[in-house]
């Protein structure tokens, strides 16, 4: 292992309590990957909201909606 300095920090993205937080019921996200889906399905879940998943083979990814 090597020691670096001076290395930037890129920036974070949104994380998923502030997309979950900006869900209106009816809300979907696009996700890139299954791991991704899922793990916005947990917070969902976590949080007590209801949510569905479905793959979308047109867009590419993973697609979770915030039901009522």
């Amino acid at each position: 292992m090597q020691i670096e300095k001076n290395v930037p920090i890129p920036p974070a993205g949104r994380s998923k309590i502030e997309i979950i937080n900006d869900m209106e019921i009816g809300d979907s996200v696009l996700c890139e990957t299954y791991e991704q889906a899922m793990s916005l399905r947990d917070a969902l879940r976590y949080r007590g909201l209801k949510y569905t998943t479905r793959k979308m083979d047109d867009a590419g990814g993973w697609r979770v909606w915030r039901l009522e």
